[in-house]
């Protein structure tokens, strides 16, 4: 009875594990801008295959602490390089959080696919939607009158 409550607490704790994913900002010291500045990637990391993703600005290196993976005090607009970090990395938590609660394998390459391109949408779904748009506003002019 125990080695079998131990087997099952093994399987969940490895089910667990395999669904971890870490996200992390690191400022990318191996590329150089034109400025002598750094790009800020997000590392999307999942069975130990690695995803980076370009965060779209860059810092001095003087100006990122790279303990810390943060801005330092002194760099300028550190709250707007925050408040981009900060919403970049929620977008691929929710996106993790959706995957892990409907127990979906995933990749990191999967996660950042999905989080970069939207659903695709058909031409004959898009051409139904506009149809039932302009329908709608033709029915709206008209009970106005």
């Amino acid at each position: 009875m125990m080695i079998n409550i131990l087997v099952w607490m093994g399987c969940v704790n490895q089910r667990v594990n395999q669904m971890n994913a870490t996200i992390e900002v690191i400022c990318y010291k191996w590329k150089k801008v034109k400025n002598d500045e750094h790009p800020l990637m997000l590392r999307v990391t999942k069975d130990r295959k690695r995803k980076y993703v370009s965060l779209g600005i860059s810092v001095h290196p003087e100006h990122w602490d790279f303990q810390k993976n943060k801005p330092k005090v002194n760099c300028p607009n550190k709250d707007l390089i925050l408040n981009i970090i900060d919403r970049k990395t929620m977008e691929y938590r929710k996106q993790l959080l959706e995957f892990q609660n409907i127990e979906k394998d995933f990749s990191a390459q999967k996660l950042v696919d999905t989080v970069n391109k939207p659903l695709y949408v058909n031409k004959r779904n898009r051409r139904t939607n506009l149809f039932i748009h302009y329908v709608g506003k033709f029915f709206q002019k008209s009970i106005n009158l």
